[in-house]
């Protein structure tokens, strides 16, 4: 997905895992993509990625139109190079809406 024009809206990827949790950003490869616009969720949908090493993810993200990303965790290299990229980085361990309902409530806390 290359940039573009976002229309005033904020992209939130959320890693997706077993029964709809999330999961360390290193050990994601599908990852539910939110709408949000004034304060609620307008679309989501799923994406994958299939990359061969974490460089690769890092690379297709970078590529993207990804605002914030809310993972269960995330390597060292992973946290630093996402930043570089100006993503705004959560950790949330539970269920993927229920991570983006406290993200739009200001209850997550960015690293």
């Amino acid at each position: 997905m290359k940039k573009r024009v976002n229309d005033g809206y904020t992209f939130a990827a959320v890693s997706y895992g077993e029964g709809s949790t999330t999961t360390n950003f290193e050990q994601s490869d599908h990852f539910w993509m939110f709408y949000l616009k004034d304060g609620k969720v307008w679309k989501k949908e799923l994406l994958s990625f299939f990359p061969k090493n974490n460089e690769e993810r890092i690379a297709a993200i970078e590529n993207s139109v990804i605002d914030v990303m809310i993972c269960r965790n995330f390597g060292p290299k992973s946290m630093a190079a996402l930043k570089k990229k100006r993503i705004s980085l959560y950790t949330y361990d539970g269920g993927c809406s229920a991570a983006v309902r406290d993200l739009l409530a200001g209850e997550l806390q960015e690293l």
